[in-house]
């Protein structure tokens, strides 16, 4: 088959994978109340649409800059493709966590109101079916896109492609660069790089201006035809290459590394260790722990404290009876500005926190109060 037929071919199935990304997106509308997922699905939909046509109406003549323009537009569409199937096939292991947490919040009302998502169980089957399509189909879509861009590059010819690549290349440097610039600066601000983490902030500015500097000195050096300017040119992008490849590698051997001593050492103690504004029964001592007082609603509408001692388990069954095991988070002048005043409060321990008890408070907040990870890092250790 000659490359325009081809790329005829690809272009109007790659149409039909847009189509259905925007049925998808319009179902999430219909069904849920997940704008942003809806947005980023119809923003990819509408982009494989519209590339699609300008690509199957550039086979069709005999000028090759509609050509260019679909195949140097599709290195944005194949990043974005391949974002949010890398999203839709590793978001599994999330994505349990995220419904248990949000599962009484509004955004989840109208998914819960279906037929096929009435139990917590069902819900997460759904969900993770349709992840997976979508998955599917992104991947479906990258793969025609890049058919389609090998088909351009056998019509255009090599040497043509490959003359326009160095100064698309800068601009797509060049805005990059404006990306991490912007990023360090947004998280050079953010509390938690107070605690000796500002170096990463630090390397996404430096780079960010690296990339802007060398891409303007690529421009410049194409231009004139120096070699020295594009051999500084090259060296400069190696090196922020490498810098990038080591700060992400070190990233996830942090996180990674981070993330198995607290689970073996200090997921206990954390909150005693940074002293934490509330926290109480910082010690290993029986005799020196001061048990739950427990929690119930007031007439006015307010979670208190109560006397736990004084009830039994087995009459804690209405919004007045004292429940135990329980403190009160914020004061009555603080509660009512949740979705649910039941967030107000959370498991609170009898025993010194271990790695098991606390997974098991974790898992009694997440389906029976509905605690926000905020309020679970607020957990006193007792």
């Amino acid at each position: 088959m000659r490359p325009r037929k081809c790329l005829r071919l690809l272009t109007l199935l790659s149409f039909g994978c847009g189509v259905t990304l925007l049925g998808f997106a319009l179902h999430v509308v219909i069904t849920t109340d997940f704008g942003a997922s809806a947005a980023a699905l119809s923003a990819l939909g509408i982009g494989v649409v519209v590339l699609s046509l300008l690509g199957f109406i550039g086979a069709g003549r005999d000028k090759s800059r509609l050509l260019l323009i679909f195949f140097f537009v599709n290195f944005l569409l194949v990043t974005g493709l391949f974002v949010a199937c890398y999203t839709a096939f590793f978001f599994q292991d999330a994505l349990e966590s995220w419904v248990k947490h949000h599962w009484t919040a509004n955004v989840l009302a109208a998914l819960r109101d279906s037929w096929c998502c009435a139990t917590y169980s069902d819900a997460v089957d759904y969900l993770e079916h349709r992840v997976v399509a979508i998955g599917a189909i992104g991947v479906a879509c990258m793969l025609l896109v890049i058919a389609s861009m090998f088909c351009v590059v056998r019509i255009v010819t090599v040497p043509i492609v490959m003359r326009s690549m160095l100064s698309v290349m800068n601009v797509a440097f060049t805005l990059l660069g404006t990306g991490l610039f912007i990023f360090g600066l947004s998280v050079k601000v953010h509390d938690e790089m107070t605690s000796g983490q500002r170096w990463i902030a630090i390397i996404f500015i430096v780079v960010g201006t690296l990339m802007i500097a060398l891409s303007v000195l690529g421009i410049i050096g194409s231009r004139s035809k120096s070699r020295s300017l594009l051999l500084i040119y090259i060296i400069g992008l190696g090196s922020c290459l490498v810098a990038l490849l080591v700060c992400s590698v070190s990233a996830f051997s942090f996180s990674d590394h981070l993330a198995s001593t607290y689970n073996a050492h200090t997921s206990s103690t954390l909150a005693c260790d940074i002293n934490l504004s509330g926290c109480t029964n910082c010690t290993d001592v029986t005799s020196e722990m001061i048990p739950c007082e427990g929690v119930m609603k007031s007439s006015d509408g307010y979670w208190v404290s109560c006397s736990a001692t004084s009830f039994n388990s087995g009459n804690a069954s209405s919004d007045g009876d004292c429940k135990e095991g329980m403190t009160v988070l914020n004061a009555e002048a603080d509660q009512g500005y949740e979705q649910n005043d039941v967030r107000q409060f959370i498991l609170c321990l009898t025993a010194p926190q271990n790695t098991n008890l606390y997974y098991a408070a974790y898992l009694f907040c997440s389906y029976a109060a509905d605690c926000s990870m905020r309020q679970m890092s607020r957990m006193v250790s007792i």
